[in-house]
């Protein structure tokens, strides 16, 4: 039988903190584990290593958190969906201000160009 992994959003008030705290409900289930390194997933699927820390009272998603949000264009008043399929990896839905699923942003490199060209 699997596990069901709890799913939550968050409200980005500073696009600019370093760290994101996750709800409370969550601590008692990562305190016994931290730090731990988490990998957060686009739609698209783009990867992200984000370190968590913390403790019973408080836990954060903190290394590699900032740099997620800038590579992602993650903007004050964006929601986040954040779908759990493990302990540790995390599927991240992004919403804009008017609480809309972003469309997708599609990124290419050379490589991902050769590769529809090639």
């Amino acid at each position: 039988m699997s596990e069901h992994f709890q799913r939550f959003f968050k409200y980005i008030v500073n696009a600019e903190k370093r760290t994101l705290k996750l709800p409370d409900e969550l601590n008692h289930q990562y305190s016994h584990l931290l730090p731990v390194e988490c990998t957060l997933t686009t739609r698209e699927g783009r990867r992200y290593n984000v370190t968590m820390r913390g403790n019973l009272c408080r836990v954060v998603f903190d290394e590699g958190w900032l740099a997620f949000v800038r590579a992602e264009a993650i903007m004050t008043d964006n929601c986040l969906w954040f779908d759990r399929t493990s302990l540790t990896d995390f599927v991240v839905t992004i919403h804009t201000e008017n609480q809309v699923e972003r469309e997708l942003q599609h990124r290419f490199t050379l490589q991902s160009f050769n590769t529809v060209l090639g």
